[in-house]
């Protein structure tokens, strides 16, 4: 879990000084919303379902960094003794595509240097072992999956969410 948390940090931070402090009329006000945010990408009946797993409650956040919006849907069971693993989705939702696009290039390099591509999902996607994540650019979004490991699962999130962003 520290690991992640780590990771989920870094990949956070990458990229945000690409655009200045200024807000345009691109960037999605809406998406400072968490729960509508995280209800747009994947309910947890959603998550429920897909998993097969009792999840019995869904953390949102969302937070700003320059004109990027960096929101994380983390699905969980609070049950005492509870064997299920969170599923995390955290979505960088850029200014423009083409920012996205540059972030999303740097965190190859940066981050994911053990990156195998994954065609069929989004403009680009690829799967990282040493994070257990599957990354996916499409439009303004760069959508990061963390799925227990579970490659599989992972892009079958990712699958589902893709055709949801805008």
């Amino acid at each position: 879990m520290k690991k992640y948390i780590v990771t989920l940090g870094a990949l956070t931070l990458l990229g945000a000084g690409c655009a200045s402090g200024t807000p345009t009329p691109n960037t999605p006000q809406e998406a400072l919303n968490p729960e509508s945010s995280c209800d747009a990408l994947m309910t947890l009946d959603e998550a429920k379902e897909i998993t097969g797993l009792a999840y019995t409650k869904r953390d949102a956040t969302s937070e700003r960094l320059g004109q990027i919006i960096v929101t994380t849907c983390t699905y969980q069971d609070t049950s005492l003794n509870s064997n299920i693993k969170p599923i995390s989705l955290l979505t960088r939702r850029a200014a423009t595509a083409r920012e996205a696009k540059i972030i999303f290039e740097q965190s190859k390099t940066a981050a994911y240097t053990d990156g195998q591509a994954l065609s069929g999902v989004g403009e680009q996607g690829l799967w990282s072992k040493t994070f257990g994540q599957v990354s996916v650019l499409q439009g303004q979004t760069w959508l990061i999956v963390t799925a227990m490991n579970n490659q599989e699962l992972a892009t079958k999130f990712a699958k589902t969410i893709v055709p949801k962003l805008p």
